[in-house]
């Protein structure tokens, strides 16, 4: 078989092409699924959502005990690094 069998195209069809111009704006699509599985499962949206939200719980607390790791280093609190350093401990096994 000789490579020239394939067919090449070398003018572009607009019919045949999807152009991002003919998507829907992503938010409004969004919302629009969103409110459809609501529609049907209330309660499953909810949860996802709720799920969601303490998912970044432990992110958000592990910045927070950085910090608090940061301060108790300068002041030479050795009680608090050891409490810090657990507490981040807890985050990242939270996220796991």
């Amino acid at each position: 078989m000789s490579s020239d069998t394939v067919p090449t195209r070398t003018s572009t069809d607009p019919t045949t092409e999807a152009r991002s111009d003919d998507l829907p704006p992503a938010l409004a699509a969004m919302w629009r699924l969103c409110r459809l599985g609501y529609t049907h499962e209330p309660r499953l949206v909810v949860f996802a959502v709720i799920l969601t939200l303490c998912q970044a719980i432990p992110d958000a607390l592990f910045a927070l005990w950085l910090k608090v790791l940061a301060d108790a280093v300068v002041a030479a609190n050795t009680r608090l690094v050891f409490a810090m350093v657990a507490a981040m401990a807890v985050s990242v096994t939270l996220t796991w």
